[in-house]
C-alpha cells in the first residue's frame, strides 16, 4: 500500500456556520476566494469542479455533504501539478485525494479546519504537497476577508504568476511599494502581503512569495466583489502590466 501524508489548516471566521457553508458550496461564492472557475452540484455525489486555467483543473466529487458541519471532496489525480510552477506537470499513477472541511460554531463565528490528504510520500509529489500547504492559508484568509467585508456577496478572482531573479525580500518590498500607503489586511514579510484594492470598486489583492533554486516566484490573487466582479478580466490585464513594471518580466495566468 502506498504511504500517504496530509496537512491541516485552521482558521477562525467572522460568520455563522451556515454563512460559511454557503461560501464553500456555492459556485458564485467559491470563485471569490478559491478558484477563478467553479462548477458545483451541492449534494452528496455531486460534482465539485474548480480550475485556475488550462492544466490546473481540480475535478472532484462530493463524498460527504453535512450542511454547516462537514464537506468532503474526493478526486483522482493522474499527474502532479505545482501550484508554484504553472504549466508544469508530471504523469503518475492515479492517486486518490480528499479535502475535508469541518465547521464548528466558535464565539459567534466559525472555526474552520481543512484537512488535505492522500499525498504520496514520494518526491514526485513534494511540489503538490508543499504548494497546497502554502496555498490553503492564503485562500482561507481571502475567504475570511470576503466574509468580513462583503458577506453574502458573490465575487470573481484571477490568478497571476511571475518569476524574478530578485531576492525574495526585494520582490516582496517592491510589491509592497506598488500597493501604496494603505494598511494591509495581512502581512508576513517576505512571504505574504494582501490589501484591499478599491481602485475599480470593492476588491482585494494578495501576493505570495517563495524562492527555489535562486528563482523567486510571485503568485498574485486579484478579487473583485459585487458589481465590480464583472471587470475581473480588465483587472487581470491591469495587474499583468503592473507586475511587468515591478519585476521587468511578463506574468502568466488566467483572467
Amino acid at each position: 500500500m502506498t504511504q500517504t501524508r496530509q496537512h491541516e489548516t485552521e482558521i477562525s471566521l467572522p460568520a455563522r456556520p451556515e454563512e460559511v457553508w454557503r461560501a464553500i458550496t456555492d459556485a458564485g461564492s467559491v470563485t471569490a476566494w478559491y478558484a477563478p472557475e467553479a462548477r458545483i452540484d451541492a449534494r452528496a455525489g455531486g460534482e465539485y469542479f474548480v480550475s485556475w486555467g488550462p492544466g490546473l483543473d481540480g475535478p472532484g466529487t462530493i463524498e460527504v455533504f453535512e450542511p454547516n458541519r462537514h464537506l468532503r471532496i474526493v478526486s483522482e489525480l493522474k499527474e502532479t501539478v505545482s501550484c508554484e510552477e504553472p504549466g508544469s506537470a508530471a504523469k503518475t499513477e492515479p492517486v486518490a485525494m480528499a479535502i475535508d472541511i469541518y465547521l464548528e460554531p466558535a464565539g459567534g463565528g466559525t472555526s474552520l479546519r481543512l484537512v488535505h490528504s492522500g499525498f504520496p510520500t514520494s518526491a514526485d509529489w513534494d511540489n503538490q504537497y508543499n504548494g497546497t500547504k502554502m496555498g490553503w492559508p492564503i485562500m482561507l484568509r481571502s475567504l475570511r476577508y470576503g466574509l468580513a467585508k462583503h458577506p453574502g456577496v458573490a465575487g470573481r478572482q484571477s490568478w497571476l504568476y511571475v518569476t524574478t531573479a530578485l531576492p525574495q525580500e526585494e520582490a516582496w518590498s517592491r510589491f509592497a511599494g506598488a500597493l501604496g500607503d494603505g494598511a494591509p489586511e495581512h502581512t508576513d514579510a517576505p512571504r505574504e502581503l494582501c490589501a484591499a484594492w478599491t481602485e475599480w470598486g470593492d476588491g482585494l489583492v494578495y501576493g505570495a512569495f517563495a524562492t527555489r533554486a535562486g528563482v523567486t516566484g510571485v503568485s498574485l490573487h486579484v478579487v473583485l466583489y459585487g458589481d465590480a466582479a464583472g471587470r475581473i478580466g480588465e483587472a487581470a490585464g491591469y495587474w499583468k502590466r503592473k507586475l511587468d513594471q515591478i519585476y521587468g518580466t511578463a506574468a502568466v495566468g488566467a483572467p
